[in-house]
């Protein structure tokens, strides 16, 4: 289905009240770890630009869910955006629920949903060497700005022997402050 087909699905779904994507939801385990991140200068030593990403936060009846706006630039920015929805699992692992939608659908839930509106990031992202994830450069309404490093892996254990890199301070993934969500509503102006 092209980009177009889900637009106009999707504005006939709207223009009938509807409030969900068209498009088939998608759903994986991710097993992740956080960690807090020295300085930009560090980042920029050991990674490459690869994109910005905005999420918006809101509360919808007690779930917390992400609208994501990705582009490679930030200038004649191609979009992608997205509709997604986590639950931690047990520490380390976490399921990822994801809608890709429409520009269209994004900007009726944001719309839609304003009310329930908790908090905004605008990251910039790096894309780390030696396959090391990637680093948030998370900025936030009220000025602040906060440096994170994610790395995924594929199993619970190969995240139990990981390692803060040298670019790293510590590792925060059980610290529920340095959840995306989270640090999203206490810098929300």
């Amino acid at each position: 289905m092209g980009a177009l087909d889900l637009e106009e699905q999707e504005l006939r779904f709207l223009e009938n009240k509807g409030s969900k994507p068209v498009n088939v939801k998608r759903q994986e385990v991710e097993i992740e770890r956080t960690y807090l991140c020295k300085n930009l200068a560090d980042v920029e030593k050991h990674g490459t630009l690869s994109h910005y990403v905005e999420h918006y936060y809101f509360n919808v009846g007690g779930e917390i869910v992400r609208m994501v706006d990705k582009y490679i630039r930030k200038k004649d920015p191609k979009h992608t955006y997205k509709k997604l929805v986590k639950k931690t699992i047990s520490g380390t692992k976490r399921l990822e629920m994801t809608d890709t939608v429409s520009k269209v659908f994004f900007d009726h839930y944001l719309q839609e949903h304003k009310d329930q509106l908790i908090g905004i990031t605008y990251n910039t992202v790096y894309k780390m060497e030696n396959d090391q994830g990637v680093v948030l450069v998370r900025r936030f309404p009220n000025g602040k700005t906060i440096i994170t490093g994610e790395q995924e892996f594929p199993s619970e254990e190969a995240a139990k022997n990981f390692k803060v890199p040298e670019w790293g301070v510590r590792d925060v993934t059980d610290d529920q402050k340095y959840r995306g969500y989270q640090m999203s509503i206490d810098n929300f102006v």
